[in-house]
């Protein structure tokens, strides 16, 4: 069974295969790597089939980057920059523990800047 999303894709690319055609692009003709399926593209670089062959690569790849001992990101302690409150992030960005507290602090960040700009000293140019 077909995912929509992967319909989605597929789809498209027909289309966008149909108008690289239409111009003149080069076809290349490749092997996936996942599922050994003879393939045709107009991109060189293209190692992969489908979304799923590419997804599944990718699921793999992961899976012995972590059985062979690699780091990857895992779950960490964070404290809330607005409320204090401690989370687990599992993003190394991540700095808020909620939609609301990211609002707050952003809205916090404007009112700041907005009190920068009108608190400046009026400087008056005399000629």
């Amino acid at each position: 069974m077909v995912s929509p999303l992967a319909e989605m894709i597929s789809r498209r690319r027909v289309s966008m295969d149909d108008k690289r055609a239409r111009n003149g692009s080069v076809k290349h003709e490749k092997t996936c790597l996942v599922c050994g399926k003879n393939f045709e593209t107009f991109y060189p670089n293209k190692t992969y089939c489908s979304y799923e062959c590419s997804n599944k690569a990718h699921l793999d790849g992961m899976k012995a980057a972590k059985e062979a001992g690699r780091p990857t990101f895992t779950a960490q302690d964070r404290t809330c920059g607005v409320c204090g409150k401690t989370f687990k992030s599992h993003h190394y960005r991540r700095r808020y523990c909620s939609a609301s507290c990211s609002k707050s602090a952003i809205s916090a960040q404007h009112a700041e800047k907005k009190r920068q700009r009108t608190n400046k000293p009026v400087v008056l140019h005399e000629n």
